[in-house]
């Protein structure tokens, strides 16, 4: 199963996005360094964080931790919002809970929790980081009184530590031994865990960085394939098409032509 690594959900500045589904929904395994909590609101679908598979039902709600890599399947048509938000917007939970994990994803939020979620976060106009903050505290509170934190893997530390300088190096043309110096662990040592945790060597795993950065630039900008691919560090605009289309299975200009046309609607319905 291919990895994407979302690099529009990196950042440590305070970032919050949703986004409402009414589908039958496949996201094949992915990482980033957002949090992201998931309410199905009609339906059900499964979850898979590391390797643990789970069911999310109708009112119930998902906690992803950063840096944790999980997939989603369904078969029929559900009705659910994902939101993803930096660890900084709720800096005191993350503090608490590092370097632990919940031993399952998915839990059931109370009900004045899930009525916070439709007044404040769908219904307001204008989002104010209070009102985020104090949603997303709501659902953390009934996650840690529902949910038993372990430690997690000892490589989710150095994991998170891969992909952060990855991420704020990809445009550069690093190698496995500039990021090894840099992040404290031996070359050999980071190779053996980045095959075994994502089933890639390193300059793959560097490949789908910056594949990321340019699907993003190729459906949000009308810049030369040229430009984003020098931008997105890769070397010419041939190694890019060939490495984009080894990530993606779609040349850039595929891609571009495709999702010019996706339109994503952020509806203001109430939760049901």
């Amino acid at each position: 199963m291919p990895l994407s690594i979302q690099k529009r959900n990196f950042g440590t500045h305070g970032t919050f996005g949703y986004q409402f589904h009414e589908e039958a929904y496949n996201f094949n395994l992915h990482i980033h360094q957002f949090a992201e909590l998931t309410l199905m609101l009609n339906g059900e679908m499964d979850i898979t964080v590391g390797g643990r598979t789970e069911t999310l039902r109708s009112g119930q709600l998902a906690l992803i931790f950063p840096f944790h890599m999980h997939s989603y399947r369904s078969e029929r048509k559900n009705k659910f919002v994902i939101f993803t938000f930096s660890p900084s917007i709720v800096s005191d939970f993350m503090k608490n809970t590092k370097g632990k994990i919940g031993e399952k994803t998915v839990f059931t939020p109370t009900n004045s929790t899930r009525a916070m979620f439709g007044e404040r976060l769908v219904n307001e106009l204008e989002l104010s980081l209070y009102s985020i903050r104090a949603c997303l505290y709501a659902a953390l509170s009934d996650f840690t009184a529902q949910v038993e934190l372990v430690s997690a893997s000892t490589d989710n530390n150095m994991l998170s530590k891969v992909l952060t300088y990855i991420n704020e190096h990809f445009a550069e043309p690093i190698t496995l031994t500039d990021m090894a110096r840099s992040i404290g662990y031996s070359a050999n040592y980071l190779s053996h865990c980045i095959k075994r945790s994502f089933d890639l060597n390193f300059r793959s795993l560097l490949a789908c960085v910056r594949t990321e950065n340019a699907k993003s630039l190729l459906s949000e900008t009308d810049r030369s394939v040229l430009d984003i691919a020098l931008e997105s560090g890769f070397g010419s605009e041939r190694s890019f098409h060939r490495q984009f289309k080894s990530v993606t299975k779609r040349t850039p200009c595929e891609y571009r032509n495709e999702n010019q046309l996706r339109v994503i609607k952020r509806t203001n319905e109430k939760f049901e």
